[in-house]
């Protein structure tokens, strides 16, 4: 997978700018870019979320640095701590950093907009789709106007941090609305 990566961003930056999303994996592959093809430096990027930029396991921002100060990572700053749904939460809670490339595809969607598209609007449109996947209207579990978010109870984390409690499992809000 990452020799095929190297050559798509290689090849592509000669021509267009290129947003490469995702985390740790893509480094290595904007790695090989760099070292390869030290010419489209500069015409490729790293788009992903804050969770993988502030996840306390890893720093991109040091990875990224050891490869090319000329390589910048664009994050995207959305936020799913006042969901209604623990799947989404996860996020918030550090269980979940992103999901096949979708900071990359949200920092995309933010700047072909011109800005017009916002994190409000990511998350919304993704808060749609969940309902959707999860069947949650269908089932009357959860409409889109559900008075009741979860808030997670506070636990200590192995290493002194305070964290969330993992989910429950339990149905995603208590009141079925």
């Amino acid at each position: 997978m990452m020799p095929c990566n190297i050559g798509i961003v290689a090849g592509a930056a000669k021509s267009v700018p290129v947003i490469v999303g995702g985390g740790t994996q893509m480094a290595a592959v904007m790695a090989g870019v760099a070292k390869l093809h030290p010419e489209v430096v500069g015409n490729f990027f790293q788009g992903t979320t804050r969770w993988l930029m502030n996840d306390p396991n890893s720093s991109m921002k040091r990875i990224m640095d050891r490869i090319s100060d000329r390589i910048p990572i664009v994050y995207v700053n959305v936020d799913y701590s006042d969901s209604p749904y623990e799947g989404l939460q996860a996020y918030e809670w550090g269980f979940i950093k992103e999901g096949v490339g979708c900071g990359g595809a949200s920092v995309g969607a933010i700047v072909e907009s011109a800005g017009k598209v916002t994190c409000k609007d990511l998350s919304d449109k993704v808060h749609e789709i969940y309902r959707g996947i999860m069947g949650f209207e269908e089932r009357g579990i959860l409409g889109s106007n559900c008075p009741a978010p979860r808030r997670p109870r506070s636990r200590r984390h192995p290493q002194g941090r305070s964290r969330p409690s993992r989910p429950t499992g339990r149905t995603p809000c208590p009141r079925r609305c």
